[in-house]
């Protein structure tokens, strides 16, 4: 290399690496010619646009669902397999969408902090519309005030951290919340420990201890019934009854190896690929399979009555397809109906193709402009579940990556044909709009899986990730205040709004390293706004409004 160029060279290094890589750095230079002024010039408009996507991603807020956009569920699936680098940085460029939204809503232009050494990110955040709005407050009140949103803890801890945290509430508010959800999770785990005597002391209990141990059960029995109510119990039964998504993932994994040839690893990128739902997959696979093999195996008469057998049950299934899972399942025609079983739960996603299609604009032939006839704004939408919302977010992010693909080559044959340009630049847009119809679709995913587990006046917010349950959190609550009418003014604060309003959240035992975040967050949100909360064992009491004083 010239000595000209490759001082060029260093300089450009120094001006782009960081936040570029330098072995990226190097592999785009070295498709230009450094001693060419226009070829420089379109090396730093490349350079200039990679380190401005550098330095967003670098921006990212952290998305604390802990479960990779997989486990959010109203999310995406953001596990690929390393043929697929692109879409998992359009997975993740899009969980970071999520994210600065969500962050927006909550606490708008702040940075993280760290408060009594709790949370740390966009919900641990000071604000001045947070709590520290009841002003006027003494120490007894903010200690009553706190004592009311936290029954679990006792009130010297809750002194002692008022005191700590020289009488700020927000301060308190955070250690207390940690401390709240520490405590049951804790509390949770002895419950479940079993103390065995070793040695001699295994033999020493007789009857009488027994007896004991008896009366002092129905004793503890009968104190601990005065303290928790039905409610209580029927939380608890909510909570017990949350699934583990990675025990999810491995299980239908491993339904599809069982009764295929594949093996775990190529199963667990497809299910990944097709946004960890086992129907999308079993799809994937059949329609790949059949692309292959299906012609030779109409040609055999044994498959082909084979095929003919499942497509009289599983009429619903193109005989392709069937003829795609036969082959999967080793000619076994009982492990393919155990297959084409599941895979009818969920209709196929559209492939990308059929979503990105260019069209002209329509010639209007008529004299008169006609007019466009007008969809009443009472019209209701359909109601879909969230299964079929979620497999349309995956599809916009296939249609997506499929378009930010076009657009990279339409960008790199530009260096020769100035026209691409145009087109490089229709098929980002088409990515963009992909990737936010993408976003409204997971949105629309999470709300229809908390209406299908909730009821009245409780809201299970299991499955869907921080920034959605936050959201859903909020107008949830509102809607309910609403609907109590004037019931909520009732004297000595009987009627529903005794009762309150359950929000199940969990201990956040399949978290990032079980720590809760769902929680927390939400009651942090919900104090923000203004709301009366109760920290319980894994759920929040909503019980009014704060008076302000």
């Amino acid at each position: 290399m010239d000595e000209p160029a490759e001082s060029l060279m260093n300089g450009l290094e120094d001006e782009y690496c960081p936040p570029l890589d330098p072995a990226l750095f190097a592999a785009i230079a070295s498709d230009y010619d450094l001693l060419d002024d226009d070829s420089v010039q379109q090396l730093r408009d490349t350079l200039d646009a990679l380190k401005a996507s550098a330095d967003e991603q670098g921006n990212t807020a952290f998305d604390p669902s802990g479960t990779s956009g997989q486990g959010d569920q109203d999310g995406f699936a953001s596990e690929h397999g390393g043929s697929h680098p692109t879409l998992n940085s359009l997975t993740s460029n899009l969980t970071s969408i999520e994210s600065d939204f969500s962050v927006v809503s909550l606490e708008e232009n702040q940075k993280p902090t760290r408060l009594g050494g709790g949370w740390s990110g966009p919900h641990a955040q000071q604000s001045p519309t947070r709590v520290s709005k009841i002003t006027g407050l003494i120490l007894e009140g903010k200690t009553t005030y706190l004592m009311e949103m936290f029954p679990s803890i006792d009130h010297y801890t809750i002194a002692h951290t008022l005191r700590k945290c020289d009488e700020d509430i927000d301060r308190s508010m955070d250690v207390l919340l940690n401390l709240a959800f520490f405590e049951d999770q804790s509390a949770d785990d002895q419950e479940h420990k079993v103390s065995i005597p070793k040695g001699i002391d295994g033999f020493e209990g007789d009857i009488h201890s027994r007896e004991r141990k008896r009366a002092k059960s129905k004793r503890s029995k009968k104190q601990g019934s005065l303290h928790h109510s039905s409610a209580s119990v029927l939380a608890q039964r909510e909570i017990n009854e949350v699934e583990n998504k990675w025990e999810n993932s491995k299980r239908d994994v491993d339904f599809i190896c069982c009764r295929t040839y594949l093996s775990p690893k190529s199963v667990t990128s497809a299910y990944h690929l097709n946004g960890a739902s086992l129907p999308n997959t079993l799809h994937s696979l059949a329609s790949t399979e059949a692309d292959q093999h299906a012609k030779d195996m109409m040609d055999n008469s044994v498959t082909f009555t084979q095929i003919a057998e499942l497509q009289q049950e599983f009429h619903k299934i193109s005989p392709e397809k069937l003829a795609g899972l036969l082959r999967l399942a080793r000619n076994s025609t009982s492990a393919a109906s155990e297959l084409a079983t599941v895979m009818i739960t969920v209709k196929p996603p559209p492939p990308s193709t059929d979503i990105i299609q260019i069209k002209q604009t329509p010639v209007d032939l008529a004299d008169s402009p006609t007019q466009p006839r007008k969809i009443p704004s009472w019209t209701r939408q359909p109601q879909r579940d969230h299964l079929t919302s979620r497999a349309i977010a995956n599809s916009h992010i296939i249609a997506g990556h499929s378009a930010f693909t076009q657009a990279n080559s339409a960008y790199r044959r530009g260096k020769s044909d100035h026209l691409m340009g145009g087109a490089a630049g229709y098929y980002s847009a088409v990515g963009r709009e992909h990737m936010e119809k993408a976003k409204k679709e997971a949105a629309a995913a999470a709300d229809a899986l908390v209406e299908s587990q909730s009821y009245i006046r409780l809201l299970d917010l299991h499955g869907v990730s921080v920034q959605h349950a936050v959201s859903i959190t909020k107008r949830r609550v509102e809607a309910w205040w609403d609907s109590l009418g004037d019931t909520k003014y009732a004297p000595g604060g009987r009627g529903p709004v005794q009762e309150g309003y359950r929000i199940i959240t969990g201990l956040g035992r399949h978290s990032k390293n079980g720590t809760a975040k769902l929680g927390p967050a939400v009651a942090r949100a919900l104090a923000n706004e203004g709301w009366k909360v109760e920290v319980g064992q894994g759920y929040l009491t909503v019980t009014g409004m704060v008076r302000r004083r």
